[in-house]
């Protein structure tokens, strides 16, 4: 397995660990926030969710200050593994087997596709059903703007 499809192993691995506390501490939470308040959520959080990402499940467990957001952190995490997901896959695919010039000017160019793709940027469409339904369900309870 590479690297690429890893990344959604820690997906994966992160969605195994959800339990019906975790469903009843975030609904609240989300139930008060719209997309753009968890989107500002996430990259106030960035940092967080990148050391809850790079962690073991044993780490997650261990962290006091984790605690509280435990099931944010989740979620975020989830997304964050996805996105990784996302652009390793993509820059793998245009730029595996070129020199390095040849590959720095298609990264580039991968650059820009990237932003004129975020708008239709569905990430849950690569996770297994189970993994895919807790992130939408989770997402779901978000309140509408």
């Amino acid at each position: 397995m590479s690297y690429v499809t890893e990344t959604l192993g820690v997906a994966e691995e992160l969605c195994n660990g959800w339990t019906e506390q975790d469903w009843s501490a975030i609904q609240p939470r989300f139930a008060g926030m719209t997309k753009a308040e968890w989107e500002d959520w996430r990259i106030s959080h960035l940092s967080e969710i990148s050391a809850f990402v790079s962690s073991t499940p044993k780490e997650r467990s261990a962290k006091k200050k984790w605690a509280n957001d435990r099931p944010l952190l989740t979620i975020a995490a989830i997304q964050h593994c996805i996105a990784a997901y996302e652009l390793l896959d993509l820059v793998q695919r245009q730029c595996t087997g070129r020199s390095y010039r040849q590959m720095t000017a298609q990264a580039g160019s991968v650059h820009r596709s990237i932003q004129a793709s975020l708008a239709a940027y569905h990430p849950h469409d690569r996770l297994s059903y189970d993994a895919r339904h807790l992130l939408l369900r989770a997402l779901q309870l978000l309140r509408q703007e």
